[in-house]
């Protein structure tokens, strides 16, 4: 339901819809020279996040369709946009400082509990929200823009956005079941926000025992008491959300000493079943992410083996067992793992920053990747972030090295798209034929930052050679006019090329 660090629709049902007999049917090169160009560098005062840790995102704060840079900065949050082809801060807000408490504390007013703490002897201090790290990004209050949670040693601070940039305040949790790391999902399928953190369990001592702590949201912004799930037997590193058996209720994937967990919510938002998996042998799955990488509806998970030098990529079919395990090989201990195009073929690649640089694979649209290519880095723990700088729909990287955040343009020569059979109308690419359609028509029409259409050709509904409101027009009378025009060819149910020639193209649909 919720990506971890981007917001999805949460969908809606259509009153008529007619099912394209398709499946993903492209396979893009697995080879091209990506070109990413320095555009701006912004310094900022935070320490470099070394082994573990996000200080930044690129997220469209602005709602303007352009992705924008996202950073903690010492004891502010601040938000840099592009105006004129120059980023200048349009938002920043200081986090409050946390008193932390500790115990015995040490004679002559040290501080017991370590830094900024308080204990018997000791005297008070405070330790600022910014020493932890970004943890996820979402819309949590339910009016579209995007908002960030900001982990910390104890808890973590809600960060609302307004659309515009600005930043404030929205509440802190620091309770004992609000340590860990922070995932956004809607676990009790409200179609609401919900927050979980995820504390590891992997001592030697106590044994295996993971804590998921689940707070259910109410569309607005409010939270409830935590529900805590003791995973007795579960260790874990790292999670991501991704609702493994589509019943409309997000779920877990936690990774463990080589292994990953699947942990599945109920209706109450507690997990009431866990699955394990092998994965990872020899190391530990780390940095997991979900994304639909090959275009047939059903969110995959990909993960970072760093001692391995490999990122493990999980494709899903929707059943909530295993699905298919592939590995993919880097030069350097993957820190960063992201996905984006790279190459303009409307396929997702794999990019990450390692221990050797910047490097990425590329996708062929079907789950599967090519050799990875490098590009050195300044820094070898650098930390990046993908988005879209400039909606023209292929991926630029932001670069956290050291105390610099340097934004990379891609500039990427984009070659000839692949033809692919359609069904037309299916302007979304999702296998069907529905109101939703004629509605992604009107927002690639009229709304600013909209998502693209991949298939153009699905989009012209009319097959005369051009997508316009006459394409929704024609598309909404069929689906609910007695006696209106067909469909031209190939029509709504069945697959075909476009028997017109024109100047629109077909990179990649869902089709046989």
């Amino acid at each position: 339901m919720f990506d971890r660090m981007r917001i999805r629709p949460l969908g809606s049902s259509a009153m008529f819809s007619t099912i394209c007999l398709c499946a993903v049917g492209f396979a893009a090169p697995l080879f091209a020279q990506v070109t990413l160009v320095p555009i701006e560098t912004i310094n900022v005062s935070a320490p470099a996040p070394a082994l573990g840790g996000t200080f930044f995102a690129l997220e469209d704060m602005t709602g303007d369709g352009r992705d924008d840079l996202i950073v903690t900065n010492g004891a502010d949050i601040e938000v840099y946009a592009e105006s004129a082809g120059t980023y200048s801060l349009v938002g920043t807000l200081t986090l409050p400082a946390v008193t932390a408490t500790g115990t015995g504390g040490g004679p002559g007013g040290n501080p017991g509990g370590g830094p900024g703490g308080t204990g018997t002897g000791g005297i008070p201090g405070t330790i600022n929200s910014p020493i932890g790290f970004l943890g996820t990004t979402a819309d949590l209050d339910g009016d579209g823009d995007i908002d960030v949670i900001i982990r910390f040693s104890g808890g973590y601070e809600i960060v609302l956005g307004n659309g515009l940039g600005s930043l404030t305040h929205g509440g802190t949790f620091d309770g004992v079941n609000d340590t860990g790391e922070v995932l956004v999902g809607d676990f009790n399928g409200d179609t609401n926000a919900d927050i979980a953190t995820v504390q590891g369990g992997l001592s030697p001592i106590m044994g295996l025992s993971a804590v998921v702590a689940i707070r259910l949201g109410d569309g607005a912004g409010n939270f409830q008491a935590p529900i805590v799930n003791d995973l007795v037997g579960v260790g874990t590193f790292s999670g991501t959300v991704i609702d493994l058996d589509e019943n409309g209720r997000d779920d877990f994937v936690l990774s463990g000493l080589a292994e990953l967990v699947f942990a599945f919510t109920d209706a109450t938002g507690t997990i009431t079943a866990t699955n394990t998996y092998p994965a990872g042998a020899g190391d530990a799955p780390q940095e997991l992410e979900t994304v639909d990488l090959n275009g047939d509806g059903h969110d995959d998970v990909i993960f970072a083996c760093p001692v391995m030098n490999r990122v493990g990529v999980l494709v899903q079919d929707g059943t909530g067992s295993l699905g298919t395990l592939t590995e993919h090989v880097f030069f350097g201990s993957p820190l960063s793992v992201e996905t984006g195009d790279l190459d303009g073929d409307l396929a997702l690649d794999l990019v990450i920053s390692s221990t050797s640089g910047l490097e990425y694979s590329l996708g062929d649209g079907l789950g599967a990747f090519g050799a990875a290519t490098v590009q050195p880095l300044g820094n070898s723990f650098a930390r990046i972030a993908v988005g879209d700088l400039n909606i023209d729909t292929l991926a630029d990287v932001a670069v956290l090295s050291g105390t610099t955040v340097t934004l990379l343009g891609n500039a990427t020569t984009t070659t000839s798209p692949i033809t692919a059979p359609f069904c037309r109308g299916d302007a979304s690419s999702d296998g069907r034929v529905d109101v939703g359609d004629g509605i992604r028509i009107l927002g690639y029409l009229f709304i600013s930052g909209a998502p693209p259409i991949v298939c153009m050709d699905s989009a012209d509904a009319n097959d005369d050679g051009d997508v316009d409101l006459a394409d929704a027009i024609h598309l909404l009378n069929f689906l609910f006019v007695a006696g209106s025009d067909v469909v031209p060819a190939p029509g709504v149910s069945t697959c075909g090329a476009d028997p017109s020639a024109d100047a629109l193209d077909c990179p990649s649909s869902v089709c046989p």
